[in-house]
């Protein structure tokens, strides 16, 4: 006899995103990506084609590379994580000095 599910849980990740079950006892992680060497974890990539065929996670991937032999690709590395902000600190004097935090 199957648990009845009490609770799905989906963790939308920038790089990897992963979802999971809860049926009352036991929480599990469903394969969702069955290319990937972990298949309870898919890359957050979604690839379309020109004619509208949709592929995610490392089918996604794979597609891409197969169907773009010779096109040029562009990689950009960017951190990200770090900002800076200005501050306005304004206790008990009336002239108020920007504060530059990171």
């Amino acid at each position: 006899m199957n648990t009845p599910i009490t609770a799905v849980g989906i963790d939308f990740g920038t790089t990897n995103s992963s979802a999971g079950v809860y049926d009352g006892q036991t929480a599990r992680l469903l394969p969702i990506d069955p290319r990937n060497a972990v298949p309870q974890v898919v890359k957050t990539i979604l690839y379309i084609t020109r004619d509208g065929q949709q592929f995610m996670g490392e089918e996604a991937v794979q597609t891409y590379y197969e169907q773009n032999i010779g096109r040029l690709r562009h990689f950009i590395k960017k951190w990200v994580g770090k900002s800076s902000i200005a501050a306005q600190i304004c206790f008990t004097s009336p002239m108020c000095t920007p504060m530059w935090m990171s």
